[in-house]
């Protein structure tokens, strides 16, 4: 079940950035040549380092599990995004896109069906950013009449 050795470097890449591997150990709280010997003999790291890395970078433990291959996505639950939006319910989707669009009172939206908490929550979030009301009937109309001749002033241009 071992991954690549450089999905593994990839992920201390982007969980620890540019730091050298004496430094991620110090920081991990582990000896210095570890990090160098589990990679270079193993092609990954083992359950504790992986696991102490991630803990001192505050990242998420299980993807330094994924990525060293100590587990499979299924077995983590993360087997695919599709799978994991088939898996979560109206509730959790709507509170996520509520979530996403910034709408406030978004644990309301799933008394709801999903169409119609999305409409809301398209009004929601366009009028709670604006703080613009909704023009009127009058309004709308007014905006589209024009009290000038634009084919009298057209003719001034060519002559």
């Amino acid at each position: 079940m071992r991954n690549s050795t450089s999905s593994v470097l990839a992920w201390i890449k982007s969980t620890c950035g540019d730091d050298s591997y004496r430094e991620i150990a110090r920081r991990a709280n582990l000896s210095d040549s570890i990090i160098s010997r589990q990679i270079r003999d193993l092609g990954a790291l083992s359950f504790e380092v992986a696991s102490a890395i991630a803990r001192a970078y505050d990242s998420p433990v299980l993807a330094a599990l994924l990525a060293n291959a100590l587990l499979t996505p299924e077995e983590a639950g993360a087997s695919g995004i599709e799978a994991s939006l088939r898996a979560a319910t109206e509730q959790q989707l709507v509170i996520e896109i509520a979530r996403r669009l910034d709408i406030p009172g978004a644990h309301d939206l799933f008394d709801k069906p999903i169409d119609d908490a999305l409409q809301d929550a398209r009004v929601t979030h366009i009028n709670t950013r604006r703080n613009v009301p909704a023009a009127d009937q009058d309004e709308r109309e007014a905006a589209f009449e024009s009290p000038i001749d634009h084919d009298a002033d057209t003719d001034d241009l060519y002559d």
